[in-house]
């Protein structure tokens, strides 16, 4: 049975995390990555290593010697080097060599008629998916060719390949991100095949029976690594400008005080007439429409013991949390369609209509 995503988010939703910043472990992966939550999950979990100069090259293509690697990692598992090696012609005592004879082993991967493994390789995208779903256990999930049609592959892939059976399990399970042309003979890259491994990982955990976006904010977050989801890369989406002429000290529930203009995107909402209690926070969405992040955009400390999120059915109170001047927390709030609320701890509005 597939897990709730909107229960689990609504779980999620008890806990405050904090936006710290996170500037990424590879210079070339940045925040915005299509790969970033699969390439930081994998290097945490110690599937990944990059390269001596800093980066992860994650367009460059993947070789078979590279793939078993991260097919056997990804598992946690780390095979004994004085018991697999020799496996092949070609693969003795290598670097590799414990992750290519430990696949070998398990039937994940076969050698060429010659014998040879030939490690550097590289792997196309249908020669990967075969060896992902085989080293995950799935292969007794393969539909029977005979039960395909063309209409259940990707638009440039064909049932009567012996391919089909595990291009259309990437396909129904959304491990590629995409509806259209699979290219099944172009070369498998470093991040997509981060993002199949990572995409499986967040279906074993979760129980899901196929990935969704966002399921990957939904996983790091229930298990308290949203952060590797944050860059310091990443500019606000506002912008401070002080147009008074007056040096004095401003105070934070100054809600009528024009002498301040602040400039924010379109998802903020000036505070209404009948606000009770105003300090300057603001309500934005975050890297995903599942989360929101509530900004300090002023210049004394603010406690949110009290403040909450709610909607017309929902609601969810802060705990005491310091948020220092410009400072974040962000929370998973996935209620497509509802407006949103952030609400002072008397009650008086703060910030409202934000609706996704």
């Amino acid at each position: 049975m597939k897990l709730s995503r909107s229960v689990l988010a609504m779980m999620i939703a008890v806990s405050l995390f904090s936006a710290t910043a996170f500037a990424g472990t590879f210079s070339d992966v940045s925040g915005n990555h299509d790969n970033r939550a699969a390439v930081e999950y994998l290097v945490y979990n110690g599937t990944l290593e990059g390269y001596d100069d800093g980066t992860f090259r994650p367009s460059s293509t993947i070789n078979r010697a590279e793939l078993m690697k991260v097919l056997v990692a990804s598992q946690g598992v780390e095979p004994d080097a004085t018991l697999y090696h020799d496996c092949f012609p070609d693969v003795t005592n290598e670097w590799f060599a414990p992750y290519v004879c430990y696949a070998y082993e398990q039937g994940w991967v076969d050698g060429y008629p010659d014998g040879t493994f030939l490690p550097a390789n590289t792997v196309n995208k249908v020669e990967a998916a075969k060896m992902i779903v085989n080293a995950w256990g799935y292969s007794d999930m393969l539909p029977e060719g005979d039960y395909l049609s063309d209409s259940d592959l990707f638009d440039d892939t064909e049932a009567s390949a012996w391919y089909a059976p595990y291009v259309y399990l990437v396909k129904y399970w959304n491990l590629d991100g995409t509806s259209g042309n699979f290219s099944p003979s172009e070369g498998m890259d470093r991040g997509r095949a981060s993002e199949y491994m990572f995409r499986i990982i967040v279906m074993e955990n979760m129980g899901y029976s196929w990935y969704e976006d966002g399921d990957d904010e939904l996983f790091l977050s229930y298990y308290g690594l949203d952060y590797l989801l944050v860059d310091d890369d990443i500019s606000d989406s506002y912008e401070y400008v002080d147009d008074s002429s007056d040096d004095g000290d401003k105070t934070d529930d100054a809600a009528g005080d024009s002498s301040d203009e602040y400039i924010y995107d379109d998802t903020y909402v000036e505070p209404t007439d009948d606000t009770t209690e105003y300090v300057c926070l603001q309500l934005t969405s975050s890297s995903t429409d599942e989360s929101l992040e509530v900004t300090n955009c002023g210049d004394s400390t603010v406690n949110l013991d009290g403040y909450s999120l709610e909607t017309d059915e929902t609601f969810y109170e802060f705990g005491s949390y310091d948020l220092a001047p410009w400072e974040s927390v962000e929370i998973e709030y996935y209620l497509p369609g509802y407006t949103i609320y952030l609400r002072g701890a008397n009650g008086g509005l703060v910030d409202s209509d934000y609706n996704f």
